[in-house]
Order: structure tokens, then C-alpha cells, then sequence
């Protein structure tokens, strides 16, 4: 790995209060207990120039009681801006109004059943000043459940393993940088912190229920942008729970058809490209296959026998 994947040292000069703003923007559709932790934790950020944006797609709309609760946790000074889709927008097209509508350079799209660090909107904003190239910035997650206790699968423990090894900032570009996601995607995507400026018009894929996300990061990857991490620093907090929409779809299987048809248009795109090393990951889609296998043997423990049986024949229609 070379010097500049190994990752730099932080510079001194910024180490004075940045006033580089921050959009921390939250896209809504249901738990309003959850969303009310979420946005305390938005407002509790240390860093003076973090700003506040939700965008209400949930199905009735919020309340005047609801936005009154919000809108009690923040100080006169760092308000919350809300908006209201005029229609359900789902998923995709919700999280790109958010993008499109925050009006600092840096967004982040922060999940309304999350909660993020103190210190997270600051070590974005460091690290997207010492890294002016890179097109996003990220951050290590800590998994946590329902009532935010700390909590870990084996999956999770096995995305810790596939982190490449880095000193203190981990630079993702390229062949080397995209197989090393292909390998298994160790970014949590609510923990991306995206640069407007260098995304240009690149937005989320409303094709996509699941992999939205990691078609995203990508897409940039193969067009020859850089995203730049701290995956050390859990600085977000993923809660996962039965509500939660990845859960949802990996029951319903969603998420491996998907994954799957994304990773063999990417083996397609590498093909092209000449990056040997991700076609081959791509093709292989081995992590796919591991996450389905794992899923089936829980299944089979818990004698989910109508659940396994799908499973099984899903892997067979994928993989044999």
C-alpha cells in the first residue's frame, strides 16, 4: 500500500475553530421517538457551524406538537430548517432533496433512527479541509440496539476485519480503494459526510432500495473521485433494530437480489476500465454469498424453515 493509502498526519494549522459550515440533514418517514434522539444528537454537536435540516416524508406529516418538540431542541442560534416533500418521495429522491436543498458545501445524510458523536460534524469538517480533493468524507460506526446499548454481530466484526490497514486517515481511490469495498463495504453510509462541490449533479439512483448507497460510492470511485475516512473513530452511532429498513429488506430478500445484479454491472464497468483486481472481486460477489450462507444458518437455528427455504433457493438461482 503506498504512503498516501497509509493516510497522513493531521496539520496543526487547523486545529483553531473552523467556521467552515456543516449540513446535518436527517430524512424522515417514521419512528418520531427515535428521530427526536437523532436531532438532540444533531444538536449537540461541538462544532459552532452546524446546521440542522429535515426533510419531512413521512406519510400524514409531522404535527404542529411534533415540530414544536424539534424545534425545542435547539438553541435560538443554530435553528432547525424543516421542509415538507409535497409528496411521498421514498428513499432516493428524499435523500437527494436533502442534498440539493442544504446550503453548505458539506452535507451529511444523517439516518432519523441514529445518533451521531459530539465531535463528528468537527472531524468532518478537519478532515474535508486537510483533504480539499477528496469528494466525501467518512467516519467508523458503533453499532448499537434499540435503547442504544452497544451491540455487535458477526457481520459487523467481519467488516472490521476487511478495513485496510491505514495509520490515522484511510484514502479510498481507484482500482486498489474499490476492491477493497468489493471485498465487503466497511463504510457506513449514514456516516458519509459528501461534498457538494465535487459531487456535482451524482445523486442516489431511485432504482435502488438497498444498495443506493454503495452504488453511489461507486459510481464516484469508477469516475476517478476519492472519499477519505477515519474508520477508527466511531463517531456515528448505526442502530440497528427490527424497524430498521435494511432489516426489512434483507427478510424480503431485496437486498441480495440487489447487491448482487449491482456488483456484476460493476464487474462490467471494471472490465472497461482495465481494473483487473475489482472485476475480479465483483464477479466473484463472494461477500454476497457469505451474507446469504450466514443468514441461512440463523435461519436454520431459529427454525425459520419457510425463511430458509427461500434463502436456499435464492442462492441456488445466484450462485450455482
Amino acid at each position: 500500500m503506498s504512503a498516501g493509502e497509509m493516510g497522513v498526519r493531521s496539520n496543526p494549522a487547523n486545529s483553531a475553530a473552523s467556521k467552515t459550515p456543516i449540513t446535518l440533514a436527517v430524512p424522515y418517514h417514521s419512528g418520531f421517538e427515535l428521530l427526536l434522539v437523532t436531532l438532540r444528537s444533531i444538536a449537540s454537536q461541538r462544532h459552532g457551524e452546524t446546521r440542522a435540516l429535515l426533510c419531512d416524508d413521512s406519510p400524514g406529516g409531522l404535527t404542529e406538537q411534533q415540530l414544536a418538540a424539534m424545534h425545542a431542541l435547539f438553541p435560538a442560534g443554530r435553528p432547525l430548517s424543516v421542509l415538507r416533500n409535497p409528496v411521498n418521495l421514498g428513499m432516493a429522491r428524499a435523500w437527494n432533496r436533502c442534498l440539493d436543498e442544504a446550503e453548505s458545501d458539506l452535507v451529511t445524510l444523517v439516518h432519523g433512527d441514529d445518533e451521531l458523536d459530539p465531535e463528528y460534524a468537527r472531524a468532518m469538517v478537519e478532515l474535508a479541509e486537510r483533504r480539499p480533493d477528496a469528494t466525501a468524507m467518512f467516519s467508523g460506526a458503533r453499532i448499537i440496539g434499540q435503547s442504544g446499548q452497544s451491540t455487535l454481530s458477526f457481520p459487523d466484526l467481519y467488516k472490521e476485519l476487511l478495513i485496510p490497514a491505514h495509520d490515522r486517515e484511510l484514502l479510498v481511490q481507484g482500482d486498489r480503494g474499490l476492491s477493497s469495498l468489493l471485498r465487503g463495504n466497511y463504510i457506513f453510509c449514514p456516516s458519509v459526510c459528501y461534498r457538494k462541490s465535487r459531487l456535482g449533479d451524482v445523486r442516489f439512483d431511485p432504482r435502488f432500495r438497498m444498495v443506493l448507497d454503495f452504488d453511489l460510492t461507486t459510481r464516484l470511485l469508477l469516475d476517478g473521485h476519492s472519499l477519505v475516512g477515519v474508520p477508527k473513530r466511531r463517531l456515528y452511532r448505526y442502530r440497528r433494530h427490527e424497524q430498521n429498513a435494511t432489516q426489512h429488506l434483507t427478510k424480503e430478500l431485496t437486498r441480495f437480489r440487489e447487491e448482487s445484479d449491482l456488483y456484476l454491472a460493476i464487474a462490467q464497468r471494471c472490465r472497461e476500465l482495465g481494473y483487473g483486481r475489482s472485476e475480479r472481486k465483483a464477479q466473484q460477489r463472494r461477500i454476497i454469498a457469505l451474507n446469504l450462507l450466514f443468514c441461512m444458518v440463523r435461519d436454520a437455528g431459529q427454525r425459520e424453515w419457510r425463511d430458509l427455504a427461500q434463502k436456499s433457493a435464492l442462492f441456488r438461482e445466484l450462485f450455482l
